[in-house]
């Protein structure tokens, strides 16, 4: 696996856009967009060494052109070219002296998460910590905190024909009585020691997580073609890593699971005091069908069974 993102860059801030007013459209800028969920978005960049990250990072939801409804977007820039303008802006990420921008971006865990959050968040839609997978448009989320095999159970089901959106975050909106599930990035957290379980895996390595070093951030644009724009859920499933010889699914109490799935996104976002924000996350994902599955240290076996119980849904 490569290593090839890496370069320094001077201190820099990151501001959220209120409006397209804010965008000075400067020719030394380099402008993306994307598509979030319902919502579009617009990066204008003008610090070179940050292009790289973006396009590693949001390849598959990257667009070619805006769009009518563009409302909202990020501009970036260095602190000492910082226009008077942008003054009215909302500031949410000043990094300290002596990081290099690789730093900075390890200690977001997720490119840009906090903002994009913001940026996709209505009272249709919202960011969850979770990943989500399914069959033949039948999705399942599954919700677990860090270190909880959501990553290794998502990417094993990719592997193995699975659609694929995420293996950490999605965004989700309502969709009658189920969910929609929508992708952000095209990068993964995974435990390396997984790799020989995983042959098929076709990942560049970015570098250790800041998190966890025992986590590497890789990038898996290669398997674009397990990808889905949006994934109907059917269920949440939580996974339980046990010593047993083989998994099993089981129906769990709801109220478990929302806790846990609610505060873990609000921790993450920084939001861990915003009764408002959980409650809205809460009542988005209460409507759902919740089991535990039971997973043992057969990736196989966990992925096979996963498959029956999602083409049953």
């Amino acid at each position: 696996m490569d290593m090839d993102i890496k370069s320094p860059v001077s201190k820099f801030c990151i501001i959220l856009e209120k409006c397209n007013a804010l965008s000075c459209n400067s020719k030394d800028a380099n402008v993306y967009f994307a598509k979030f969920g319902a919502t579009n978005v617009r990066f204008e960049n003008h610090i070179p060494e940050l292009d790289i990250y973006i396009k590693t990072y949001f390849a598959f939801c990257l667009k070619n052109t805006s769009s009518a409804d563009e409302k909202n977007g990020f501009v970036y820039w260095k602190d000492d070219v910082l226009p008077d303008k942008a003054k009215d802006a909302e500031i949410f990420y000043i990094p300290g002296d002596g990081l290099s921008l690789e730093d900075r971006i390890r200690r977001m865990g997720h490119l840009f998460v906090k903002q994009i959050n913001k940026l996709s968040r209505t009272p249709e839609q919202m960011l969850i910590h979770a990943a989500a997978v399914g069959i033949d448009n039948k999705g399942v989320l599954i919700a677990a905190k860090g270190g909880g095999g959501k990553s290794t159970l998502a990417v094993s089901a990719m592997l193995s024909g699975f659609q694929y959106v995420s293996d950490d975050y999605s965004i989700i909106a309502k969709n009658g009585a189920y969910l929609t599930a929508y992708p952000i990035y095209s990068t993964i957290n995974i435990n390396p020691a997984m790799y020989p379980q995983m042959p098929g895996l076709q990942a560049k390595y970015l570098w250790n997580s800041w998190y966890n070093e025992e986590k590497h951030s890789v990038e898996i644009s290669a398997h674009h073609g397990s990808f889905v724009p949006e994934l109907d859920i059917k269920a949440i499933v939580y996974p339980q890593i046990a010593a047993i010889e083989k998994p099993y699914i089981e129906a769990i109490n709801r109220d478990k699971v929302v806790v846990q799935v609610a505060y873990s996104t609000a921790s993450q976002m920084g939001l861990l005091f915003d009764v408002e924000y959980i409650n809205s996350l809460k009542e988005m994902i209460s409507g759902m069908k919740y089991y535990q599955i039971n997973l043992c240290p057969n990736l196989a076996a966990n992925v096979e069974l996963l498959k029956h119980f999602t083409e049953k849904l």
